[in-house]
């Protein structure tokens, strides 16, 4: 069924739409700042926050549990990374997001994610919201931050030779400061 005929049918039925949610904040990652985290896979959605008792939380997935700054941005490292939904690769925010607009609240799904470097699958059963936007609002659909290498976007490879940019400087302070964590 498409997207159009599930709206109007809801609308029909219920007066309102319906939307399947995750319960969770995340953060589109790029090969760069998976490298700086020294994570284990180059692109997925970090999981920075996870709303209690939300199907993400039933479910076990954690959230991240240090807070750190990049640039003008809060980043919150130490939790999962969902790299796939039902066996269908998460390389950015907008493939969950579309994943998410598709399914309906009551649904199961199987999410993989990595966790201590180490890949495991989940069970979730999608939870209602009423914007889906609010789940993962932190990066947003639109990828295009990546082509300035943006910390709060993912990252296409098309920035790397753009040493210049305060994006890319502001990558460099970031990767410095973990560097240096990691040395502790």
């Amino acid at each position: 069924m498409n997207t159009a005929r599930r709206v109007a049918e809801d609308l029909i039925k219920t007066g309102r739409v319906r939307r399947a949610t995750l319960g969770i904040e995340g953060r589109g990652l790029w090969p760069g700042l998976a490298e700086a985290l020294h994570l284990s896979v180059p692109q997925g959605i970090l999981v920075e926050r996870v709303t209690p008792g939300g199907p993400a939380a039933q479910a076990g997935i954690r959230g991240g549990t240090h807070s750190m700054v990049a640039g003008l941005q809060e980043l919150r490292t130490g939790g999962d990374v969902l790299v796939a939904w039902d066996d269908k690769p998460l390389a950015t925010q907008t493939d969950l997001n579309l994943l998410l607009n598709r399914a309906w609240p009551g649904d199961s799904v199987t999410l993989a994610l990595i966790r201590d470097g180490k890949k495991i699958t989940v069970p979730v059963k999608l939870g209602e919201g009423h914007d889906t936007q609010r789940d993962l609002r932190r990066v947003g659909a639109d990828n295009s931050a990546a082509q300035n290498h943006d910390v709060r976007g993912g990252h296409t490879g098309h920035a790397a030779q753009q040493d210049s940019t305060p994006a890319h400087r502001r990558f460099q302070i970031l990767r410095a400061y973990l560097n240096g964590h990691a040395a502790r």
